[in-house]
């Protein structure tokens, strides 16, 4: 949610023409939230990988293996977006105060978190089911662009008419 919250409000500021409704100040407190939550991530992935290995239970221990061993891509991705990115890209203060650094940074983290979605739910489903139901359809993608389209849409009509940040507290 960050992340995202980084890219809108970057749109937002591009849009509005830099009216400075977002300041410097605002993207290094994300930043700053950003490594925090990356922090927990990292400790929560670590939690879960060694509460399998300990307990050695085969069902939980072939399921870490099929996630890390079949897609070693995906889990380098994840690590990537969602812990090393954000962690070490925003330590250094001038990162977080440079807006497309911090774009950089949140468009990383979109896709760790994208790979970490694929990798909670298809080495748990394939086993059982087939790839098949688990690859999106033709029509499921263009149904997905076009909710985006449409939320992008209200959003920039209800920015347009109403202010997205209240005028007392800038």
């Amino acid at each position: 949610a960050v992340a995202m919250a980084v890219l809108l409000m970057t749109v937002a500021n591009r849009l509005l023409r830099g009216r400075g409704f977002f300041t410097d100040f605002q993207y290094d407190s994300l930043g700053k939230f950003m490594v925090g939550l990356a922090l927990i991530w990292t400790y929560f992935r670590i939690c879960d990988f060694l509460t399998a290995w300990y307990g050695h239970i085969p069902s939980e221990w072939r399921l870490q293996e099929s996630r890390t061993v079949a897609f070693p891509v995906l889990v380098g991705l994840m690590a990537l977006g969602c812990s090393a990115a954000p962690i070490f890209g925003n330590l250094f203060p001038r990162n977080r105060k440079r807006r497309w650094a911090l774009c950089t940074i949140s468009i990383l983290v979109l896709v760790g978190i994208l790979c970490q979605r694929y990798l909670d739910t298809v080495p748990t489903f394939a086993p059982k089911y087939g790839m098949e139901p688990l690859l999106p359809t033709g029509p499921a993608v263009i149904v997905f662009f076009g909710i985006t389209a449409m939320f992008v849409l209200t959003f920039l009509i209800g920015a347009r008419y109403f202010p997205i940040m209240s005028w007392w507290g800038t």
